[in-house]
């Protein structure tokens, strides 16, 4: 929903429902939420004793003649679902914060060119910058077997060493150049992100498609 902040006394405010959002199709996506209250529509609760895959609210036709209904927000094209968090990930996320914490502040011998003094902000990332190598994979290793916190297995360490490496390269690009331009290193391995590139091409394709039934 399209939301309005009116400013009240004290630093306070009231956020006001001011418009819907409208595909243009005419599909209405927002939840029907009349009648229901504000626990029942955060929890979806109304709908955990029904079959929530069968089509919902008013059925409506896009340009290129595909069915769609009111109610429940967008339904993709195609659907990437994120990767489960789990124990072991959030463990990873954590160790590998921690590692590139002390990397970054230079308390680890032989890596002076991760020690960061300060952050420098709007950079444009360099492929050659801040290239965690399979010394700075040994280093991690020998890192988390120094504590019992992590007790990561080596079929762990394996399964998982691509993201331990995008994990420490995005939190050391976050000291030097700040979370922004280190966000790039997160999508350069994000399932979602890198199927919509995949996918892009077929944008020319629905486009001109949509122009040929709309000259019909």
């Amino acid at each position: 929903m399209v939301q309005t902040v009116f400013h009240l006394p004290y630093g306070s405010g009231l956020t006001l429902t001011t418009a819907k959002y409208y595909t243009p199709s005419g599909r209405l996506i927002q939840r029907d939420y009349s009648g229901l209250s504000f626990y029942e529509y955060y929890t979806n609760h109304f709908r955990k004793n029904s079959d929530t895959t069968s089509p919902q609210g008013k059925a409506h036709q896009t340009d290129t003649g595909r069915s769609v209904y009111s109610g429940g927000g967008i339904k993709p094209d195609v659907e990437v679902k994120p990767l489960e968090a789990n124990a072991t990930r959030s463990r990873m996320f954590e160790a590998t914060f921690e590692f590139a914490r002390q990397l970054t502040s230079g308390q680890l011998q032989g890596f002076p060119q991760f020690k960061v003094v300060r952050t420098s902000y709007g950079h444009k990332l360099r492929e050659d910058e801040f290239v965690i190598t399979d010394k700075v994979i040994a280093a991690f290793k020998l890192f988390v077997q120094s504590t019992d916190k992590y007790k990561f297995t080596d079929a762990q360490l394996t399964e998982h060493a691509e993201y331990i490496k995008r994990r420490i390269r995005e939190e050391v690009v976050t000291a030097a150049y700040g979370s922004e331009v280190a966000n790039q290193v997160f999508l350069e391995g994000d399932d979602q992100t890198l199927k919509a590139i995949e996918e892009l091409p077929r944008a020319r394709t629905l486009a001109e498609s949509s122009r040929y039934i709309r000259r019909k």
